[in-house]
């Protein structure tokens, strides 16, 4: 076992779907897998370290061993490409990005933006990340005692408040609200798997998802032009790079542009959607696990009040939040913000002593690494004492990894882990977020996992004027 959680008192166990007992047909399982393909999951899955099944999408082989992973992630990561589906869900939004982007161009386009999240320049966000968390004090404290709350909405707030401030230098130059709207209808409609995938359709085939989406793909080159027009309206001269001087830096040597307009607007939308629809599904995880766990919730405050008395984050706070990081880390397992990495073999290969097919779909899922029972004590409960200090160093790396792992491991890790210790400790520092009786949290899984009906919250002010 990875970790030896509390043993002693009984741990909340927050939402999950119940392991399938029964198998699919064809047509049932497209449609779980369209619902929710957390559903699709059976016991097994939680117990093996590879299940390989054939079904209507073909061989998919789902591995939850360390070794099984370091291969597709690492050692033979050229022969694991990215399926087409996932290319065909993902393009409309960020093609020719970091994320889609394979070979030659990824590693020029990872090559120029490692410097933007390097340890010491995501120290360096940490007071402006501090401000964005102490507008949104600001903004909640303006609602009376007991007012229940859009969490998510609230969150998202929060997540581009922190991006108007850092990586994008002048603001993301469109309104907060309507980008939220914009991004959860597209995120929701093109997360799920079209039949016209599901039956090998030739691409030229209309997606019904596609038509469904065709208004929020409009936006993208719009948000584009508009972060782009502001730039050009303030031009920097010198200062500290963001990611828009990036995307529009020359090489010095030969004055050619490093980045392509497919690739600016590909990768301003990526981090748009990474820094804002990701951060806000782990704030509202997080926010909802302390809800139902008033120990847990109790310490994160106790640590808010000693380490910020005057209310506000402290510059060179980070290390100083044991235990609103552990708690983070804690709904990163239980909730990834991706919760599956697919790959799709182009070669032969041997994964857990089975053969893999070319074109055998391998599966990583951080939902089922996470939840895995030969990995995890409990796994199914809420406890951070797994990453508290001590014990936070006997996670094996292939047992947690909410942001993938290999060569394409997350570039902005570190900087949503701060982002995320600063929004919770200032949040616990003059509120406690309360769950509303009757409501149930429903996890779904779309491009990243969120509340798929919203996530309600009675806010307390801890501090009455």
């Amino acid at each position: 076992m990875t970790t030896t959680p509390a043993a002693t008192d009984q741990r909340p166990r927050p939402p999950a779907p119940k392991p399938r007992t029964k198998p699919f047909n064809s047509l049932s399982f497209i449609w779980a897998m369209r619902k929710n393909p957390l559903s699709t999951y059976s016991q097994y899955h939680y117990e093996w370290p590879i299940l390989a099944v054939k079904t209507i999408l073909g061989t998919i082989a789902v591995i939850n061993d360390a070794d099984a992973i370091r291969r597709v992630l690492v050692q033979n990561h050229e022969n694991y490409v990215r399926d087409s589906f996932q290319q065909r869900m993902l393009a409309p939004m960020v093609a020719n990005s970091l994320l889609t982007a394979e070979g030659a161009s990824w590693r020029r386009q990872r090559r120029s933006m490692a410097p933007l999240f390097s340890a010491q320049k995501v120290a360096s966000f940490v007071p402006a990340m501090a401000n964005a968390a102490a507008a949104m004090v600001t903004a909640l404290k303006r609602h009376e005692d007991g007012k229940v709350v859009d969490g998510p909405r609230e969150m998202a707030r929060a997540a581009v408040g922190i991006l108007d401030q850092t990586i994008f230098g002048d603001g993301i130059g469109a309104d907060h609200g309507e980008v939220s709207r914009i991004l959860d209808k597209f995120i929701d409609q093109m997360g799920q798997i079209d039949f016209a995938d599901a039956f090998g359709m030739p691409e030229w085939v209309p997606r019904l998802s596609m038509w469904r989406t065709r208004k929020q793909r409009r936006f993208f080159p719009i948000f584009s032009e508009m972060i782009l027009n502001a730039r050009r309206a303030r031009p920097r001269e010198g200062g500290e790079p963001d990611i828009v001087s990036i995307l529009l830096s020359r090489d010095p040597e030969t004055g050619q542009r490093l980045f392509t307009d497919a690739e600016i607007q590909g990768n301003l939308v990526l981090f748009l959607t990474a820094g804002f629809e990701s951060t806000a599904n782990t704030l509202t995880w997080v926010a909802h696990l302390l809800s139902i766990d008033p120990v847990w919730r109790e310490q994160v405050e106790a640590e808010a009040d000693r380490e910020m008395p005057d209310g506000r984050f402290p510059e060179d706070g980070i290390g100083r939040f044991p235990v609103a990081r552990a708690v983070v880390e804690e709904a990163l397992r239980l909730y990834p913000p991706v919760a599956s990495i697919h790959r799709q073999a182009v070669g032969p290969d041997e994964l857990c002593g089975q053969d893999i097919a070319p074109g055998t779909l391998v599966c990583v899922s951080t939902w089922l690494l996470h939840r895995h029972r030969s990995l995890w004590t409990d796994p199914e409960a809420f406890d951070p004492s797994r990453f508290m200090p001590g014990a936070r160093e006997a996670i094996d790396r292939y047992a947690y990894m909410p942001f993938g792992f290999g060569p394409r491991t997350c570039i902005g890790a570190s900087f949503a882990l701060n982002e995320a210790i600063v929004i919770v400790a200032s949040l616990a520092r003059h509120f406690r977020l309360e769950a509303v009786p009757g409501h149930t949290v429903v996890p779904l899984q779309r491009v990243t996992l969120h509340q798929g009906n919203g996530l309600p919250l009675r806010l307390r002010h801890r501090h009455p004027a």
